[in-house]
């Protein structure tokens, strides 16, 4: 059975480079910011709006 801790060290071996020496990794930091907003945009734009309803509103009144 893998423990918490042998998965935390395998994903801090993995991404310590990127950390370590940034500029170098510029590319992959661009790669990262666009998946983020690219995967934000889809769940933003592809949400169904929610219709509006007005209980006020009466279609036989002539003024309001």
């Amino acid at each position: 059975m893998i423990n918490s801790k042998s998965i935390v060290n395998r994903i801090y071996s993995f991404l310590e480079p990127l950390f370590r020496e940034p500029k170098k990794h510029l590319k992959t930091w661009l790669v990262i910011l666009g998946v983020l907003v690219a995967s934000w945009a889809l769940v933003f734009f592809l949400r169904s709006p929610k219709v509006a309803e007005a209980s006020w509103w009466d279609e036989t009144w002539l003024y309001r």
